[in-house]
């Protein structure tokens, strides 16, 4: 019953229009019969994963979340339920655009394009964003995904320009390539660790003490 629920509350557009973009930048070069240099299909994944993840930003949004607050089920549980399946739905949905991209390279160029690559670039983007969508800004009714979108898309601009000393977007074969593979592991490692804190029980909001009884015959008198 609570899978179910957490399905019915899932904000399923975003996720559908994400999941068309990731496919479109994909496919639609080889179905347009555009023939792809190396860059051209690392730059065209890379920008399905940012559209797949601006859409599973608002994965952990409920419109519920006042209801739900209360509960048994802790937390973390209702947060690895909504967020598991929609790691492995991004992770197959950009496996079939990097499907794609491939086919569209010339022979000699499929070997080179790598895949545990950027997708460790996907999922460190994807734990980012679950970060930032699962934070609590104050107040519960606040939808994370509304704030986590445009956060994201502000750091990848920031990130685009880094230096090429710094870069985070190499080319596969470059020398920063290899360096650039552990910062995405860094990212990953902080955004899980991030989206496990925010998975935490809120601490109980303390009750005003209550006056004495010697108090309140000082105050009726």
């Amino acid at each position: 019953m609570l899978t179910l629920y957490l399905l019915r509350s899932t904000n399923r557009v975003a996720i559908a229009v994400g999941a068309v973009v990731a496919l479109a930048f994909g496919w639609i070069p080889l179905a347009a019969g555009i023939g792809l240099e190396l860059s051209d299909a690392v730059t065209m994944l890379r920008f399905a994963a940012i559209g797949l993840v601006i859409g599973l930003a608002f994965v952990l949004d409920d419109p519920a979340a006042v209801t739900t607050a209360t509960l048994p089920t802790a937390r973390h549980v209702l947060v690895a339920l909504r967020v598991a399946p929609a790691a492995v739905l991004a992770t197959v949905v950009w496996t079939v655009a990097w499907l794609g991209c491939r086919l569209a390279l010339d022979a000699e160029s499929r070997a080179l394009l790598p895949y545990g690559g950027l997708l460790l670039e996907l999922l460190a983007l994807l734990a980012l964003t679950f970060w930032l969508a699962g934070t609590r800004w104050g107040d519960d009714t606040v939808r994370g995904g509304v704030l986590a979108a445009p956060a994201l898309v502000l750091l990848l601009i920031a990130a685009a320009l880094l230096p090429d000393a710094a870069a985070v977007f190499p080319s596969p074969g470059t020398d920063r390539w290899d360096g650039s593979r552990w910062v995405w592991a860094a990212v990953l490692a902080t955004g899980l660790a991030g989206l496990a804190w925010t998975g935490r029980e809120p601490a109980p909001r303390s009750r005003p003490a209550q006056p004495s009884s010697a108090s309140r015959e000082r105050i009726r008198s």
